[in-house]
């Protein structure tokens, strides 16, 4: 019996859909601890269990997280065990790419790039991301990036890492499409479960509020503004929340009061002053800067 069970799991495995790594983990912890489908029946159908297991379709986090619950297990140990408990060589990449950018680094920046233009097709996107950290990227790259993003149905966590990297390469009608799955469909309540997708959702979020500020669109920031603050993470998530307020602080700054939104923005530099974070308050600088156009302390008429 169990030696047909390992044959069909083959048999799937070359059809998959999805990383056979997520269902086998699954499959794995579940019959370890003796359980089946019907032990999670008051989270999960049996149907979107099994196109789980088969490598067809992730079941969103609140639900993960549940089942993991019901194991008596979390999602972060579900994680480790999916990567083997070694960290996730995209995930580790785009994480390069995000100090390198906080700290504004073009030359570490320049040297990830080919890194990973050296590692080959696997990590093209990545590529792309540390590429668009410090320059602009040719027509024909930015059309690959917004094909890709289109195109995505499931948003793993390497895609919303590629797209807030991307962002200021994306048209906008994109960028208010992608804005629009993640608040107004109510995407982001389905990952209220992971401190990690929440924080790089709001990443993108605010990055792509930047570009609204600049352009000058009003109605589509103060928008944004609004339904980030509904799903703003708690206290024990200081940079996000941070990220958020900068982004409120330009807004208001551009559309209400110019005294106004330098104070709040001001205030996000003391804190950040206060915790030695001086590498995120340069780069708040070179934001505000790069979207309103002359230096922080200097109100323009």
């Amino acid at each position: 019996m169990k030696g047909r069970k390992r044959i069909r799991r083959e048999m799937l495995r070359k059809q998959a859909r999805i990383d056979t790594k997520y269902g086998d983990t699954f499959v794995q912890m579940r019959e370890q601890m003796g359980m089946i489908s019907k032990d999670f029946g008051q989270y999960i159908s049996a149907g979107a269990l099994s196109r789980f297991e088969n490598y067809e379709t992730l079941p969103d986090i609140r639900k993960l997280k549940e089942m993991m619950q019901v194991m008596h297990s979390s999602l972060g140990e579900y994680e480790r065990f999916c990567d083997n408990f070694e960290q996730n060589p995209y995930e580790a990449g785009y994480q390069r790419i995000a100090w390198a950018r906080y700290r504004g680094d073009k030359d570490e920046l320049r040297s990830i790039h080919l890194l990973m233009v050296n590692l080959g097709p696997a990590f093209r996107r990545g590529a792309l991301a540390a590429k668009a950290s410090y320059q602009s990227l040719t027509e024909q790259e930015a059309e690959e990036c917004y094909e890709h993003l289109f195109g995505v149905d499931m948003w793993m966590i390497n895609e919303i890492y590629f797209a807030g990297f991307v962002v200021e390469q994306l048209p906008k009608s994109l960028i208010l499409s992608l804005l629009k799955d993640f608040f107004e469909r109510r995407f982001l309540t389905r990952y209220q479960g992971s401190t990690k997708y929440t924080r790089e959702i709001y990443n993108f979020a605010s990055r792509a509020g930047h570009i609204l500020v600049r352009d000058g669109s009003e109605e589509e920031v103060m928008k944004l503004v609004e339904q980030m603050e509904l799903y703003l993470p708690g206290e024990n998530e200081l940079y996000t929340r941070m990220d958020f307020h900068f982004l409120k602080g330009l807004a208001i700054y551009r559309f209400i009061d110019r005294e106004a939104g330098q104070n709040k923005i001001q205030e996000i530099m003391d804190v950040l002053g206060s915790l030695g974070s001086y590498t995120l308050q340069s780069f708040y600088l070179r934001r505000f800067e790069e979207t309103v156009g002359h230096p922080f302390g200097k109100i323009s008429d």
